[in-house]
């Protein structure tokens, strides 16, 4: 049976792409789309890019009405104000509806700590942004105000060994059944086309988090298509 709730694929630029690759990025997939557009009445598609193309790829979104949304790849723990290099909620919510909090990568190579993904969750919330919290286990901590949970397994990303759909089935339901709170759990790793109706077909598993999928717009189109059909 379909979930009332939608299948989230949500893409993760990670830390690539110049404007001008950006721009070509959307024309590319936004021709794929126009030609054949999947049905996604049931699918939320979500793009994570760098702070610096927001505006821009908010723009081409506005322009072209391709049904994208845009999220942020992390977003400040402080208020706005004197915090040189932050990016605040509340300078980022008219172009973006959703972040990314505490990625595997974040976690590994800035430290973030649970204190200050539980500040980033909070600003997120306050502002009217959906946070996305990414935990690498069940076991891992997860703010109360979270509804939507990432479960990557950092052994599978971008290895090109993704975790099975029933393991991440499993782990899903036991994020699910211990925090009252999380409707959504997606699952990221080595997620591809090839791979992306798997996942689908659990009905734990509310969408999925494809990194090196998402920069290239045909193997993205294909994901979502894949998703959709």
């Amino acid at each position: 049976c379909m979930s009332a709730l939608p299948f989230y694929i949500v893409g993760n630029w990670k830390s690539n792409k110049t404007v001008a690759e950006a721009v070509l990025w959307w024309q590319e997939f936004s021709a794929l789309w126009r030609k054949s557009p999947p049905d996604i009445s049931h699918i939320k598609v979500i793009l994570c890019p760098a702070f610096i193309h927001l505006q821009l790829l908010d723009s081409l979104i506005k322009l072209t009405t391709i049904p994208l949304h845009l999220g942020l790849q992390d977003v400040s723990g402080f208020p706005g104000g004197a915090y040189t290099g932050q990016v605040s909620a509340q300078m980022a919510k008219d172009m973006a509806h959703f972040t990314l909090v505490g990625h595997s990568e974040r976690r590994k190579y800035v430290k973030e700590t649970d204190v200050e993904l539980g500040a980033k969750v909070n600003h997120a919330v306050a502002f009217g942004i959906e946070p996305i919290y990414c935990v690498q286990s069940e076991e891992m901590t997860i703010p109360s105000n979270c509804q939507t949970v990432a479960y990557e397994p950092v052994w599978a990303i971008g290895t090109g060994t993704p975790d099975t759909p029933q393991n991440a089935r499993k782990v899903a339901g036991a994020i699910k059944a211990s925090h009252s709170e999380v409707k959504t759990v997606i699952y990221g790793g080595s997620v591809t086309a090839q791979n992306v109706a798997a996942y689908v077909e659990e009905s734990q598993i509310g969408g999925v988090l494809p990194g090196g999928a998402s920069l290239t717009p045909l193997s993205f189109y294909q994901l979502i298509l894949n998703a959709a059909s």
